[in-house]
């Protein structure tokens, strides 16, 4: 560092003016170097005086030269000269200038008053002819001195006289410091070159002489007397030891870019690159599913194969977060929705049978993973497309048998079916679902879980069948109506001598007439005055004769004819056949179809007996019930080659058979009349036979036709029927009582 006043340089030494020129105070109080009477105006004379430790008007000292000696610590030396203008122009001290930090330098006057003033002057300096100006250097040994000499070796003033160049007046300074500044030090020993070690920066002399810096992974350094290492790129010191420098690695995953910054990702390892954490690999059986690092390796998987069919284990295979594969999966949810949804984890479907149709058209995804929940729908299987359930969406789409998938189906009164297929010949699978309808209240449906034709692709795992109960045969209706009353023969007529005409035939509803009724007795004695026969009726037996009149006095008295006798009775209608009982069933165009029982035949007409009776008409025969219809877990027609695997099947019950109606009873044929007024008796004819009650439903865990499944039944599945359904009652033959069967 320089002490300088500005000024411009010169190259004049002390000693080169005048030296016959004398200093002198005149009597104004400032001493007059020259008589300007001896003097030209334009002369350029001026004269270095170094004074040293004397006053400012003393004796120039013999050797120009500052001698500030030894300078202690702290200690300050001051050294003055003076410059007196001995010629007639005026000059400029344009600058003073020592090159050590320690040195200050002033430009002063000072009067000539005992003792003499000063007054401090700014550089550039002018300095009239016959003044003088003088120049103080004071030496402060502040320690900051880096040698025991001074780091300067002159004060260097600049003068301008007026010419081209201005000229430089050089004054030695000679002496040294006691004692190297603070931070400074002579390690070695050679006062010649001083304090030649800064202790506060050099990493061979840091604070102490020979007190060397580690330079181990870095480069050594020394900052205010203390030991630093600049390290190298990739080390730092993390045991604050400066001896052992940058003794730290600083990529490694302990001390990853900085001191204890550890690289740690859960469940998997970690590597340090260029001083920065990265994600190495997942730790054996974990998995990083939501590409989230925060969490590391958050899912736990040991990864089996690359194909996952999802199972009663619910392992995912393949680790992609799932029991299943997710790249070949359309998702449904109750909470989804077929208008808005992707069919995606994240956004389901809400319906299975749009996301079978979705399915359908986009190849690839060929499985189904339905959530938890009740589906009440009625679906159609897909050849190749596979419905999966068990799912939960709320804990990432886990999988277990407790999550329990429903598909419940509540329509149609009749044939109830919750599924069908038809030609699945792909493998296609059902997982995990509960499958079931409710029972039919009207008619005498069947009620049927699963309905497949033609399905040998078709694999059953881990399923519930469960069809509710089939309907009941019908009671077809009230009795039918019996036959007609026959109608009432006529009174035969009397007479003293001669025969009453016996009465006309009564008439049948049913063609069944009586026949004429006999004549009446004549009031004669004998055989031959008795009533006739009646004539006979349509079908009837002849009627009986009249009885003879009887003379009951002599000689006058009034003759009373007696009635004839009534005909005989025509003969009784007879009853009819009862019809067969309802028995079995048969499939008719791929379904059930059961058996119902006959209809009674009707009785026989009475007919018509003799003395005018018409005849009673017969009964109606019963009508038969309609048959119960069946439960059916799985019906399955030509389907040889379907895999069942541990599925509960319990089948509903089936149906009760409809009863038959009972036959009418006959009508009454009516009686035939008397001749005569005596009153015949009415008979009543046989009625109809009941119609017969029809076959009760029956009831299948699995019902097969033509299909024979993969392995023997029932293997590793749980396959109850339900109760069979009751025949129909009757009063002919009662139907005949279903079938209950698990396989």
């Amino acid at each position: 560092m320089n002490t300088s006043v500005l000024g411009p340089s010169s190259d004049k030494d002390v000693g080169e003016s005048d030296p016959d020129t004398s200093n002198t105070p005149d009597a104004g109080g400032e001493a007059d170097v020259e008589d300007p009477d001896t003097s030209s105006a334009s002369q350029i004379d001026y004269q270095p005086c170094v004074l040293g430790e004397a006053a400012p008007w003393d004796e120039c000292a013999e050797e120009d030269i500052f001698d500030f000696g030894t300078v202690s610590s702290h200690d300050t030396v001051m050294r003055r000269m003076r410059i007196d203008n001995l010629g007639g122009a005026p000059i400029t001290i344009t600058g003073a200038t020592i090159d050590d930090p320690n040195f200050e330098i002033v430009a002063l006057t000072y009067t000539t008053d005992d003792p003499p003033t000063s007054s401090e002057v700014a550089f550039p300096a002018e300095l009239p002819a016959g003044e003088s100006l003088f120049i103080e250097v004071t030496l402060k040994n502040l320690n900051a001195g880096q040698a025991l000499v001074f780091e300067a070796d002159s004060l260097e003033l600049e003068i301008d006289t007026g010419a081209d160049t201005p000229e430089t007046v050089s004054v030695e300074l000679i002496g040294d410091y006691g004692t190297c500044g603070t931070g400074f030090a002579n390690c070695d020993d050679n006062v010649g070159n001083g304090c030649e070690v800064n202790l506060n920066a050099d990493p061979l002399h840091c604070g102490t002489c020979r007190n060397a810096c580690s330079d181990a992974n870095g480069e050594a350094v020394c900052a205010g007397g203390q030991c630093g290492t600049t390290c190298s790129p990739g080390f730092d010191s993390c045991d604050s030891d400066i001896a052992t420098g940058c003794e730290t690695d600083i990529q490694t995953v302990d001390d990853c870019g900085g001191c204890g910054v550890t690289c740690e990702f859960d469940n998997a390892s970690a590597q340090c690159s260029s001083g920065t954490c990265e994600f190495d690999a997942c730790a054996t059986g974990w998995m990083d599913l939501n590409a989230d690092l925060s969490d590391g390796c958050e899912y736990e998987c040991t990864f089996q194969s690359n194909h996952d069919l999802p199972d009663i284990t619910t392992t995912d295979a393949n680790c992609d977060g799932i029991d299943g594969d997710i790249s070949r999966g359309i998702f449904v949810a109750t909470t989804g929705s077929d208008t808005t949804g992707a069919g995606t984890m994240a956004s389901p479907y809400q319906s299975i049978g749009y996301a079978l149709t979705v399915a359908s058209q986009v190849s690839g995804l060929d499985h189904l993973y339905v959530a938890a929940g009740e589906y009440n729908t009625q679906l159609i299987l897909f050849n190749g497309i596979s419905i999966y359930g068990g799912y939960d969406p709320s804990n990432a789409w886990s999988r277990d048998i407790n999550n329990v998938t429903r598909i419940h189906y509540t329509g149609d009164s009749g044939r109830k079916i919750a599924m069908r297929g038809e030609n699945i010949t792909s493998p296609t699978t059902l997982g995990m679902l509960t499958i079931s309808t409710n029972a039919v209240t009207s008619d005498n449906g069947n009620n049927t879980a699963l309905h497949c034709v033609n399905c040998s692709g078709l694999i059953l795992q881990n399923n519930n069948f469960i069809p509710g109960d089939a309907g009941d045969g019908m009671f077809v209706g009230p009795p039918n109506p019996g036959g007609g009353a026959g109608g009432v023969g006529g009174n035969g007529r009397y007479r003293n001598s001669t025969r009453g005409a016996g009465g006309s035939g009564g008439l049948s509803g049913c063609g069944r007439n009586g026949g004429k009724g006999g004549a009446g007795g004549a009031a004669q004695l004998g055989p031959a005055s008795w009533g006739l026969a009646g004539m006979s009726g349509v079908s009837a037996t002849p009627g009986g004769a009249g009885t003879p009149g009887v003379r009951k006095s002599n000689y006058g008295a009034i003759i009373i004819p007696q009635p004839g006798k009534p005909g005989a009775h025509g003969a009784p209608a007879t009853h009819g056949q009862h019809g067969s009982g309802g028995s079995g069933g048969q499939v008719v165009n791929g379904f059930w179809q059961g058996v119902s029982g006959g209809d009674a035949t009707d009785g026989t007409h009475g007919n018509g007996g003799g003395g005018g009776g018409g005849g009673g008409c017969a009964g109606r025969g019963g009508k038969k019930g309609s048959y119960g219809g069946s439960a059916f877990g799985l019906f399955l027609i030509d389907s040889t080659g379907i895999t069942l695997s541990n599925n509960t099947i319990l089948a509903g019950n089936g149906g009760n058979g409809g009863a038959g109606t009972n036959g009418s009873n006959g009508s009454p044929g009516a009686s035939g009349r008397p001749g005569g007024i005596f009153q015949g008796n009415n008979l009543r004819t046989t009625g109809g036979a009941g119609g017969n009650g029809s076959s009760g439903g029956n009831s299948y865990g699995i019902f097969t036709l033509n299909s024979d499944p993969n392995g023997i039944l029932p293997g590793n599945n749980t396959i109850t029927a339900g109760q069979p359904g009751a025949g129909g009652t009757s009063l002919g033959n009662p139907g005949a009582n279903g079938v209950a069967q698990a396989f």
